[in-house]
């Protein structure tokens, strides 16, 4: 995967759906299994993505698919997927969701 994908700057709506579900970052760092808010906080603010395992869990504490949770990234793979989809040329039956 592009190094872009990695990168720390990935908008989030991170902060928003905590403070939406009335969560601090203490009691979601605690849902998450981290002793500090310190790993939270990264996520939050873009500076760090978190690891599948952790990004699902987020998924079910805000009850919100990770594809709202990262919207820019998620239109960019999706944007990727397409582009390719259409180089290869072979249509991908069905749907996700």
């Amino acid at each position: 995967m592009p190094e872009e994908y990695y990168s720390a700057r990935v908008a989030n709506e991170l902060i928003v759906l905590r403070k939406k579900n009335g969560l601090s970052q203490r009691r979601v760092a605690l849902l998450l299994g981290h002793q500090h808010t310190t790993m939270l906080s990264k996520y939050e603010n873009s500076h760090l993505l978190p690891p599948l395992a952790t990004a699902l869990r987020l998924e079910i504490i805000y009850r919100t698919r990770l594809s709202a949770m990262f919207p820019r990234l998620y239109k960019a793979l999706e944007a990727k997927v397409e582009m390719e989809r259409k180089r290869i040329g072979r249509p991908i039956q069905g749907t996700l969701f």
